[in-house]
Protein backbone atom coordinates (compact mmCIF):
# COMPACT_ATOMS: atom_id res chain seq x y z
CA UNK A 1 0.00 0.00 0.00
CA UNK A 2 0.95 3.52 -0.16
CA UNK A 3 1.72 4.00 3.53
CA UNK A 4 4.47 1.15 2.82
CA UNK A 5 5.59 1.95 -0.44
CA UNK A 6 6.39 5.86 1.23
CA UNK A 7 8.76 4.18 4.23
CA UNK A 8 10.51 1.83 1.71
CA UNK A 9 11.62 4.21 -0.76
CA UNK A 10 11.89 7.13 2.01
CA UNK A 11 9.21 9.39 0.38
CA UNK A 12 9.83 13.41 2.01
CA UNK A 13 6.98 15.23 0.29
CA UNK A 14 3.93 14.50 -1.59
CA UNK A 15 3.13 17.54 -3.88
CA UNK A 16 -0.32 18.23 -5.46
CA UNK A 17 -2.46 21.04 -6.80
CA UNK A 18 -5.41 20.38 -4.80
CA UNK A 19 -6.92 17.49 -2.37
CA UNK A 20 -10.02 16.92 -4.34
CA UNK A 21 -9.71 14.48 -6.21
CA UNK A 22 -9.37 10.91 -6.30
CA UNK A 23 -5.17 10.21 -6.93
CA UNK A 24 -4.62 13.13 -4.07
CA UNK A 25 -7.35 12.02 -1.32
CA UNK A 26 -5.25 8.66 -1.52
CA UNK A 27 -1.89 10.32 -1.77
CA UNK A 28 -2.66 12.07 1.33
CA UNK A 29 -4.28 10.07 3.49
CA UNK A 30 -1.07 7.52 3.16
CA UNK A 31 0.77 10.31 3.95
CA UNK A 32 -1.31 11.45 7.46
CA UNK A 33 -0.87 7.42 8.21
CA UNK A 34 2.98 7.72 7.34
CA UNK A 35 4.16 10.68 9.56
CA UNK A 36 7.34 11.67 8.12
CA UNK A 37 5.80 12.34 4.61
CA UNK A 38 4.88 15.95 4.62
CA UNK A 39 2.21 17.22 2.01
CA UNK A 40 2.75 20.14 -0.14
CA UNK A 41 -0.12 21.86 -2.67
CA UNK A 42 0.87 23.99 -5.69
CA UNK A 43 -1.51 26.59 -6.21
CA UNK A 44 -3.11 25.46 -9.60
CA UNK A 45 -4.74 29.17 -9.89
CA UNK A 46 -5.02 32.49 -8.70
CA UNK A 47 -8.33 34.81 -8.40
CA UNK A 48 -9.39 37.88 -6.27
CA UNK A 49 -12.61 35.92 -4.31
CA UNK A 50 -12.79 34.78 -0.78
CA UNK A 51 -14.52 31.31 -0.50
CA UNK A 52 -14.21 28.88 2.58
CA UNK A 53 -13.89 26.02 0.13
CA UNK A 54 -10.37 26.99 -0.17
CA UNK A 55 -9.96 26.26 3.49
CA UNK A 56 -10.81 22.55 2.56
CA UNK A 57 -9.83 21.72 -0.54
CA UNK A 58 -6.67 23.85 -1.06
CA UNK A 59 -5.08 23.89 2.79
CA UNK A 60 -6.64 21.73 5.32
CA UNK A 61 -4.87 18.33 3.99
CA UNK A 62 -1.99 19.93 2.90
CA UNK A 63 1.41 20.90 5.77
CA UNK A 64 2.55 23.77 3.28
CA UNK A 65 0.75 25.71 0.75
CA UNK A 66 2.59 27.84 -2.10
CA UNK A 67 0.76 30.20 -3.74
CA UNK A 68 1.42 31.72 -7.40
CA UNK A 69 1.43 35.84 -6.36
CA UNK A 70 1.75 38.00 -3.44
CA UNK A 71 -1.89 38.51 -3.20
CA UNK A 72 -2.91 35.06 -2.59
CA UNK A 73 0.07 34.58 -0.09
CA UNK A 74 -1.32 37.48 1.98
CA UNK A 75 -5.09 36.22 1.38
CA UNK A 76 -3.66 32.87 2.48
CA UNK A 77 -1.74 33.37 5.30
CA UNK A 78 -5.10 34.96 6.65
CA UNK A 79 -7.04 31.90 5.87
CA UNK A 80 -4.27 29.71 7.88
CA UNK A 81 -4.78 31.48 10.98
CA UNK A 82 -8.45 30.65 11.36
CA UNK A 83 -8.74 28.13 14.13
CA UNK A 84 -10.57 25.40 12.15
CA UNK A 85 -8.11 25.15 9.27
CA UNK A 86 -4.90 22.31 10.09
CA UNK A 87 -1.85 24.21 10.91
CA UNK A 88 -0.18 25.16 7.54
CA UNK A 89 2.39 26.88 6.15
CA UNK A 90 1.91 29.52 3.32
CA UNK A 91 4.91 30.65 1.08
CA UNK A 92 5.18 32.01 -2.45
CA UNK A 93 6.27 30.56 -5.69
CA UNK A 94 6.39 32.75 -8.52
CA UNK A 95 8.22 31.08 -11.52
CA UNK A 96 4.34 30.37 -13.17
CA UNK A 97 3.46 34.19 -13.52
CA UNK A 98 6.91 35.04 -14.45
CA UNK A 99 7.64 32.88 -17.20
CA UNK A 100 4.07 34.03 -18.77
CA UNK A 101 6.19 37.73 -18.21
CA UNK A 102 8.65 35.93 -20.76
CA UNK A 103 6.83 34.96 -22.82
CA UNK A 104 4.91 38.23 -23.38
CA UNK A 105 7.97 40.08 -24.24
CA UNK A 106 7.06 39.35 -28.22
CA UNK A 107 4.28 41.39 -29.67
CA UNK A 108 3.25 40.76 -33.00
CA UNK A 109 3.77 43.87 -35.71
CA UNK A 110 1.20 46.28 -36.15
CA UNK A 111 0.27 47.92 -39.37
CA UNK A 112 -0.36 51.76 -39.90
CA UNK A 113 -3.72 52.14 -39.76
CA UNK A 114 -4.79 48.78 -38.20
CA UNK A 115 -7.48 48.27 -36.15
CA UNK A 116 -6.83 48.24 -32.56
CA UNK A 117 -7.10 45.07 -31.26
CA UNK A 118 -9.09 43.81 -27.88
CA UNK A 119 -8.23 40.64 -26.16
CA UNK A 120 -11.76 39.43 -24.69
CA UNK A 121 -11.37 36.21 -22.13
CA UNK A 122 -14.64 35.38 -21.34
CA UNK A 123 -14.99 32.90 -18.00
CA UNK A 124 -15.17 29.44 -18.51
CA UNK A 125 -18.24 27.68 -18.40
CA UNK A 126 -17.21 25.28 -15.70
CA UNK A 127 -20.77 24.64 -13.99
CA UNK A 128 -22.87 24.35 -17.93
CA UNK A 129 -25.97 22.61 -15.50
CA UNK A 130 -25.01 22.79 -12.43
CA UNK A 131 -25.65 26.13 -9.94
CA UNK A 132 -22.85 27.50 -7.02
CA UNK A 133 -24.98 29.21 -4.92
CA UNK A 134 -21.89 31.55 -3.60
CA UNK A 135 -21.56 32.73 -7.14
CA UNK A 136 -18.26 31.55 -7.67
CA UNK A 137 -19.29 30.36 -11.29
CA UNK A 138 -21.65 33.13 -13.10
CA UNK A 139 -25.57 31.48 -13.79
CA UNK A 140 -25.35 30.17 -16.91
CA UNK A 141 -28.73 32.21 -18.24
CA UNK A 142 -27.55 35.32 -17.02
CA UNK A 143 -24.11 35.07 -18.27
CA UNK A 144 -25.25 34.15 -21.69
CA UNK A 145 -27.87 37.05 -21.94
CA UNK A 146 -25.17 39.00 -21.14
CA UNK A 147 -22.62 38.25 -23.74
CA UNK A 148 -25.15 38.07 -26.03
CA UNK A 149 -25.51 42.11 -25.18
CA UNK A 150 -21.98 42.39 -25.27
CA UNK A 151 -21.74 40.50 -28.69
CA UNK A 152 -23.80 43.28 -29.94
CA UNK A 153 -21.98 46.22 -28.25
CA UNK A 154 -18.56 44.94 -30.08
CA UNK A 155 -20.09 44.51 -33.34
CA UNK A 156 -21.17 48.75 -33.24
CA UNK A 157 -17.43 49.45 -32.31
CA UNK A 158 -15.80 49.19 -35.85
CA UNK A 159 -12.80 50.66 -35.21
CA UNK A 160 -11.66 47.92 -32.77
CA UNK A 161 -11.05 44.35 -33.76
CA UNK A 162 -12.40 41.80 -30.90
CA UNK A 163 -10.59 38.40 -30.35
CA UNK A 164 -12.73 36.30 -28.29
CA UNK A 165 -10.37 33.63 -26.67
CA UNK A 166 -12.63 30.34 -26.96
CA UNK A 167 -12.79 28.62 -23.91
CA UNK A 168 -11.69 25.04 -23.69
CA UNK A 169 -14.13 23.78 -21.28
CA UNK A 170 -17.67 22.65 -22.02
CA UNK A 171 -15.80 23.42 -25.74
CA UNK A 172 -18.90 22.11 -27.22
CA UNK A 173 -21.11 24.06 -25.39
CA UNK A 174 -19.52 26.87 -26.77
CA UNK A 175 -19.67 26.01 -30.11
CA UNK A 176 -23.59 25.40 -30.46
CA UNK A 177 -24.18 28.63 -27.70
CA UNK A 178 -21.75 31.10 -28.55
CA UNK A 179 -19.85 30.75 -32.01
CA UNK A 180 -22.99 30.69 -34.00
CA UNK A 181 -23.31 34.13 -32.98
CA UNK A 182 -19.97 35.81 -33.65
CA UNK A 183 -19.65 34.61 -37.29
CA UNK A 184 -22.02 37.09 -38.12
CA UNK A 185 -20.37 39.92 -36.59
CA UNK A 186 -17.47 40.98 -38.57
CA UNK A 187 -15.22 42.58 -36.47
CA UNK A 188 -14.85 39.11 -34.06
CA UNK A 189 -12.21 36.64 -34.55
CA UNK A 190 -12.36 33.64 -32.57
CA UNK A 191 -8.60 32.14 -31.52
CA UNK A 192 -8.44 28.43 -29.73
CA UNK A 193 -4.90 29.26 -29.06
CA UNK A 194 -3.60 29.17 -25.15
CA UNK A 195 -4.31 32.87 -23.42
CA UNK A 196 -0.70 33.09 -23.19
CA UNK A 197 -0.14 33.07 -27.23
CA UNK A 198 -2.80 35.79 -27.44
CA UNK A 199 -1.50 38.32 -25.51
CA UNK A 200 1.24 39.22 -28.41
CA UNK A 201 -2.10 39.70 -30.45
CA UNK A 202 -3.95 42.17 -28.07
CA UNK A 203 -3.29 45.89 -27.71
CA UNK A 204 -5.49 45.54 -24.46
CA UNK A 205 -7.74 42.86 -22.40
CA UNK A 206 -10.89 42.78 -20.79
CA UNK A 207 -12.87 40.03 -19.43
CA UNK A 208 -15.93 39.07 -17.09
CA UNK A 209 -14.42 37.17 -13.86
CA UNK A 210 -10.92 37.68 -12.75
CA UNK A 211 -9.24 34.47 -12.07
CA UNK A 212 -5.85 33.14 -13.08
CA UNK A 213 -6.15 34.69 -16.52
CA UNK A 214 -6.25 38.34 -14.97
CA UNK A 215 -2.85 37.71 -13.15
CA UNK A 216 -1.85 36.40 -16.76
CA UNK A 217 -2.53 39.32 -18.38
CA UNK A 218 -0.94 42.08 -15.65
CA UNK A 219 2.18 40.08 -16.29
CA UNK A 220 2.26 40.84 -19.96
CA UNK A 221 2.52 44.43 -19.37
CA UNK A 222 -0.75 45.28 -21.14
CA UNK A 223 -3.75 47.36 -20.07
CA UNK A 224 -6.22 44.76 -18.28
CA UNK A 225 -9.59 45.21 -17.45
CA UNK A 226 -11.80 42.42 -15.29
CA UNK A 227 -15.51 43.37 -14.43
CA UNK A 228 -17.53 41.02 -12.19
CA UNK A 229 -21.04 41.72 -11.63
CA UNK A 230 -22.05 43.27 -8.59
CA UNK A 231 -24.01 40.38 -7.07
CA UNK A 232 -20.77 38.83 -6.02
CA UNK A 233 -19.39 41.92 -4.69
CA UNK A 234 -19.23 40.38 -1.33
CA UNK A 235 -17.00 37.29 -2.11
CA UNK A 236 -13.93 40.13 -3.49
CA UNK A 237 -11.58 40.21 -1.31
CA UNK A 238 -10.04 43.23 0.05
CA UNK A 239 -6.61 42.15 -0.66
CA UNK A 240 -7.00 42.52 -4.39
CA UNK A 241 -8.92 45.69 -4.23
CA UNK A 242 -5.91 47.58 -2.39
CA UNK A 243 -3.60 45.59 -5.28
CA UNK A 244 -5.58 46.08 -8.53
CA UNK A 245 -7.42 49.43 -8.66
CA UNK A 246 -9.46 50.18 -11.57
CA UNK A 247 -8.02 46.95 -12.98
CA UNK A 248 -10.80 44.98 -11.23
CA UNK A 249 -14.41 46.97 -11.86
CA UNK A 250 -18.22 45.53 -10.76
CA UNK A 251 -21.24 46.56 -13.16
CA UNK A 252 -24.90 46.02 -11.99
CA UNK A 253 -26.07 45.97 -15.59
CA UNK A 254 -24.61 44.86 -18.91
CA UNK A 255 -25.04 49.14 -19.89
CA UNK A 256 -22.97 49.52 -16.90
CA UNK A 257 -20.25 47.21 -17.78
CA UNK A 258 -20.27 48.22 -21.58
Amino acid sequence: NLENFYAENKIDYVISHTSSDVASKAAIAASRLHRETKTVCIQHCSDVFEDRVFHITEMDAFDYYFTMDSVSEIRFKRYAAVDYVSPCEIFQSPHFLEEVKKHCLKREERRPGEARRILYIPTKLAAVHTRYFNCMVYPILWFLEYQRQLFQFFAKEKDYLFIYKQPILRRTFVEKTVLPVLRDIPNIKIETRPVMDCFSLADAVIMDRPTTAFYEAQMSGLPVLALYPDFIENMIAKEACASFGKSVQSFSTPEEAF
